[in-house]
């Protein structure tokens, strides 16, 4: 039997690893550039493993800017996804799982997003930042519909995490 310690971070792992699979591969959405899926896990790790799935959110995003070729994004990123998965977690307690405390947290957690890039944005291209503000929205909208319904099946399946 795996103790508490080593489950956690076995789990982390596997989600850094799938952060990573699902941020790299990416879908073209028009005129909005690419789209990826990365949120929707960032969103289920925190969902499933709360405050310990801030550094496993934060690595697997990361990674992926630093392999496929947005170095410059890997700082901003890291710690983008690190706020991103916290506050996730910090409004779900704070809301004590009310009706509709997972939709708002997401919801809060996807707007870290949106204002997290523009600001990283805004310091590296100045007012050319704005311009991905609609991406980013389209992209945080997606990944929370994706998220709510991968969280029901794994709620539904009883798979432990």
């Amino acid at each position: 039997m795996v103790n508490r310690g080593s489950r956690r971070f076995i789990i982390g792992c596997m989600f850094s690893a799938l952060i990573f699979i699902a941020t790299f591969i990416s879908v073209p959405v028009g005129s909005f550039g690419n789209v990826n899926f990365g949120d929707s896990i960032i969103l289920i790790c925190g969902l499933t493993m709360g405050y310990y799935g801030v550094l496993p959110a934060s690595i697997g995003a990361s990674l992926c800017d630093i392999l496929s070729g947005y170095s410059i994004y890997a700082p901003g990123t890291f710690i983008i996804k690190g706020i991103m998965a916290f506050s996730l977690v910090f409004f779900m307690k704070l809301f004590k799982k009310s009706k509709g405390s997972m939709i708002i947290s997401m919801i809060i957690a996807e707007g870290v997003m949106v204002l997290g890039y523009l600001l990283y944005e805004f310091m590296l291209f100045k007012n050319g930042a704005f311009i991905n503000i609609p991406f980013n929205i389209v992209q945080g909208v997606l990944n929370i519909l994706i998220s709510i319904f991968l969280y029901r099946f794994i709620i539904r399946s009883k798979i432990d995490l």
